[in-house]
C-alpha cells in the first residue's frame, strides 16, 4: 500500500475526488495537499522521533563496551 500511495498517488497531485463510503461511490472535488502541509507534517515527524530518542537517551543509557 505505501509503494502504491508513494509512486502512483502521491500528495502533491490532485487525487480523482472519487470516494465510496458504505457502499456508496460520491463523486466530488479532488483533494490536494499543499507543500507547507507536507513540509508541516514532516517536520512533526521528525520532532516526533527527536522527542523519542530523547527519552529512550534518558531511560536506557549506553553501556561502556569493555576492550
Amino acid at each position: 500500500m505505501r509503494n502504491d500511495i508513494a509512486h502512483n498517488h502521491p500528495p502533491y497531485r490532485i487525487d480523482s475526488g472519487i470516494r465510496k463510503i458504505n457502499g456508496i461511490e460520491l463523486w466530488g472535488v479532488g483533494k490536494y495537499t499543499t507543500s507547507s502541509e507536507i513540509k508541516a507534517a514532516m517536520i512533526g515527524l521528525l520532532r516526533s522521533i527527536k522527542a523519542t530518542f530523547e527519552v529512550l537517551e534518558k531511560h536506557l543509557p549506553i553501556k561502556e563496551v569493555a576492550k
